[in-house]
Formats: C-alpha cells, sequence, structure tokens
C-alpha cells in the first residue's frame, strides 16, 4: 500500500514520515521504507530517523535498523530519558529484540507510557503486543 506518491509536488518529510510510520501497525512495505528514507533525505530530524529504524525492524532489516537507531541516539545527544518519546523506546525494544536481547527489549517497551488521548494508534499498543509475543 503507497499512502504518499514520492513524487508528488509538495510531499513534505512530514507526510512521508507519518505514512510510513502508520504502516507499522498493518504490515510494512518497501514503500514505506521508501517513504521514510525520503522523509530522512528531506528532514533529517529525530522522529524521522525513529520512523526509519522502526520501519527496516518491521521488515527484518535490522543491521539498517540498527544504524539508523544510532544516528537517532546521536541526534538525541544528552536528552533526559524522561524527555524521550515512547516511540523512541518502542524502536530501540524492536532492534534489541533483533539482536536477541529479550530481556533488553522487555525492559524497554515497558518504558513505553500509554497516550493521553487513548488513541488505537498509540504506540504503547504496538509495545504491547510485542511484550505478548515475547512473553511479559
Amino acid at each position: 500500500m503507497k499512502l504518499v506518491d514520492l513524487r508528488r509536488e509538495g510531499a513534505i518529510a512530514v507526510d512521508l514520515n507519518n505514512a510510513a510510520w502508520y504502516t507499522i501497525y498493518l504490515e510494512p512495505t518497501p514503500d514505506a521504507a521508501r517513504q521514510a528514507e525520503r522523509a530522512v533525505e528531506l528532514d533529517d530530524g529525530t522522529s524521522h530517523l525513529n520512523t526509519l529504524a522502526a520501519v527496516y525492524a518491521s521488515l527484518g532489516r535490522w543491521d539498517d535498523a540498527a544504524n539508523a537507531m544510532k544516528k537517532h541516539v546521536h541526534l538525541v545527544g544528552d536528552e533526559k530519558d524522561e524527555d524521550l518519546h515512547s516511540s523512541f523506546w518502542y524502536v530501540r525494544g524492536r532492534v534489541a529484540e533483533a539482536f536477541g536481547r529479550t530481556e533488553l527489549a522487555r525492559e524497554l517497551y515497558r518504558r513505553v507510557e500509554r497516550a493521553e488521548n487513548g488513541s488505537r494508534d498509540d504506540t504503547y499498543f504496538l509495545a504491547k503486543k510485542r511484550l505478548n509475543r515475547i512473553g511479559e
């Protein structure tokens, strides 16, 4: 499913990033990876790198996911843990899980907080799904 036409004039980084992120709730495709990659090309901010790492992890592209996460962590720098968005912990958990670090993955997934609005597209539900899969 292609949610955003990469050639469309005016397709901006945030559109591409959001489209790629939402595929994680469904079944990410190579199109989602291209959208996330394009978002990073347009704006290599932390949220776009985080999405790229999550999409790569969902596609089983573990080395690419780890590299995107390393760039993300480098940009985040010395932000306090409590200032980091829950999606950061989810993506780190996916990468840890991929590399066989199951206990670390559990710890990271547990750091994902439920959004106040209770939306079904909350990262919290992704983390709970992963915890159920690996055994909470």
